[in-house]
């Protein structure tokens, strides 16, 4: 399917390999239409259903319901619903127990583009429906859900529209409902939400697939799969009724064994870790920028966590100087950037702004010298393209060298400077700074861009205009899950202390935030 796949994947099926308990909390093995059809030895599928079949899992098959004509369909997902499939794996001795429907709504009815059928909702359904029933004839009592993907055009509503039009076509309604979600929406948790709201009100379980997207290793992807699973059901307050851990990605490359957090089945174990929680008391103050706090590491069950490590950072809320780091590649094809600072606009806000920048430099390779034009704004605002509705102001600078750009502005105003382009070689390392004075009021108002350019706008790298947390290191929670913290040369102000958990495979992560105000 474009990836060679997991290397091991074939070592999942033979005895004794290392995933006992992973196992043991699986309860559905799920295997593709597609490379059953098209991939698989008759070796293969023998070993993979034995394999399932000998752990005491369910055997699931995921693929579309509909059959490509010469009017639509052609290379579309969702259009391989062939019984032949369901007959190849009866051959090899497996019993079918469940199927899961490749996207049928969103391919049926909503994607556009070449060779696409756009059907009504309805046809959708029939088709659907009309398939489910040739389906039993062979296979009578498997049991059918869909799986269907949360894009950005893809509402909650959507979906629960699909669910109502599906159960009248088919005199039944759908087994489950699983949610392929587009990670890339800012607001995927809470339309995740709302969705699993909307199913479960129609006696509809919900089903979340995580997985780590296009991560480009084992690790990373992986935690990207674990962060998504902590952030909708740690802070969200998500409930799904079945969780599917499944990659369609080039990674991850190896699925055992189950002892490493890198591995498939590793995230398995992640998953089922204990819950945690971080209880912190009340801050003594000790002196002039000196506290004394401690707490306790527990799982959601009162037992302790002992040897726990937790970052402690602190983020300053009056608004210090602090010069804001961002490194990355020049883009390929780029040939030019410029800075962009953005209020309440193009991303940015909306809220109230009053902030300084001074001090703006962009570096390649180990070269000092900065590339930005005017980035101290000692000409004031020479060579800065824009504008906006607040009050824009170039004071002597109070955090750097020349002079400042001070913004001040109201949720409803916006700010849009550009500086003069400059040269980027593709490809080169390139580091970024600003020298700025943002308090905690203003931090979710603006931030400022590397903006990367071929004539037009091929990438923009962002950096937040926000108060930026001084590492404070880290703390040990001793056998019954209690720390204690000493917090000293802290300079004067508030802060908003965090202490943060980041989980291992038998915890989840946790993290606590409390404000620290001098006496």
């Amino acid at each position: 399917m474009g990836y060679d796949g997991s290397d091991d994947y074939f070592n999942l099926f033979a005895p004794n390999t290392p995933w006992t308990t992973a196992a043991s909390h699986t309860q559905v093995f799920k295997i593709y239409g597609s490379w059953v059809a098209n991939y698989a030895t008759d070796e293969e599928l023998r070993r993979a259903i034995s394999g399932i079949s000998s752990r005491g899992l369910a055997l699931a098959l995921e693929f579309g319901p509909f059959l490509a004509t010469s009017e639509c369909g052609s290379g579309i997902e969702g259009f391989d619903g062939t019984l032949d499939t369901v007959r190849r794996i009866q051959r090899a001795g497996g019993t079918l127990q469940f199927v899961a429907f490749d996207e049928p709504f969103a391919f049926g009815h909503v994607a556009e583009g070449p060779n696409t059928c756009r059907w009504s909702i309805e046809r959708a359904a029939m088709e659907a429906a009309t398939f489910v029933r040739s389906l039993h004839q062979i296979a009578p009592g498997v049991i059918v859900g869909d799986i269907e993907p949360m894009w950005a055009e893809i509402s909650a509503d959507d979906l629960a529209s699909w669910l109502d039009t599906y159960r009248e076509a088919a005199g039944e309604p759908l087994a489950f409902l699983h949610l392929d979600i587009d990670w890339g929406r800012s607001d995927w948790p809470d339309a995740l939400l709302a969705t699993e709201k909307a199913a479960r009100a129609r006696g509809v379980p919900v089903g979340v697939i995580y997985n780590g997207g296009a991560a480009d290793s084992d690790v990373r992807w992986n935690d990207f799969a674990a962060a998504r699973m902590y952030t909708y059901e740690g802070m969200t307050g998500g409930r799904p009724d079945q969780v599917i851990l499944q990659s369609w990605m080039d990674h991850p490359d190896r699925v055992l064994p189950e002892s490493d957090p890198s591995t498939f089945t590793g995230l398995i174990l992640r998953y089922f870790g204990a819950r945690t929680t971080v209880k912190l008391g009340e801050p003594v103050p000790a002196g002039p920028g000196l506290y004394d706090l401690g707490g306790t590491l527990q799982t959601t069950d009162g037992g302790p966590v002992a040897d726990a490590r937790l970052a402690v950072a602190a983020a300053p809320l009056d608004g210090p100087c602090q010069v804001l780091r961002l490194d990355g590649l020049v883009p390929p094809g780029a040939t030019s950037a410029v800075v962009g600072i953005r209020v309440n606009t193009e991303g940015a806000g909306p809220g109230e702004a009053d902030l300084t920048i001074s001090d703006v430099s962009y570096t390649e390779g180990a070269s000092t010298s900065s590339r930005v034009p005017n980035g101290r704004f000692e000409a004031r605002l020479e060579g800065w393209d824009g504008g906006g509705e607040g009050a824009a102001t170039t004071p002597p600078s109070n955090c750097g060298y020349g002079r400042m750009l001070r913004l001040v502005a109201l949720p409803s105003d916006l700010f849009n400077f550009n500086s003069g382009e400059f040269a980027v070689k593709p490809g080169a390392a390139y580091h970024f700074s600003v020298a700025t004075r943002i308090p905690d009021s203003s931090a979710q108002s603006a931030y400022i861009a590397v903006i990367f350019l071929h004539g037009t706008e091929i990438a923009r790298h962002r950096l937040a205009l926000a108060p930026a947390p001084v590492d404070l290191g880290e703390i040990v929670t001793n056998e019954v899950g209690r720390f204690d913290i000493t917090l000293s040369d802290m300079d004067t102000g508030r802060y908003r202390l965090r202490l943060n958990f980041a989980g291992d495979l038998s915890h989840w992560p946790s993290f606590i935030e409390q404000e620290l105000v001098p006496k």
